[in-house]
């Protein structure tokens, strides 16, 4: 006959799972502020072309329709 190893209990020990990651949410980013409008503006095509500014195209800084005579979107074309 053979010897028989003795039996040693074995202990069980429950792992618990890793936590869940933390999500924090982030916010959205901020609003872009409107750019200004322009405040430049001219008394006549005369101050446009010593400012250096002339031609003024519609939505450009300074551009005004009292300044364009054929109002065709450009002011102080001519």
């Amino acid at each position: 006959m053979q010897p028989v190893a003795p039996v040693v209990p074995t202990t069980t020990i429950a792992v618990a799972p890793p936590p869940q990651p933390v999500v924090i949410p982030t916010p959205p980013p901020a609003a872009v502020p409107p750019a200004p409008k322009s405040t430049v503006s001219y008394g006549s095509c005369d101050d446009v072309r010593a400012a250096g500014a002339a031609p003024i195209h519609k939505g450009e800084p300074g551009y005004s329709t009292k300044l364009d005579r054929d109002k065709d979107g450009i002011a102080c074309d001519k």
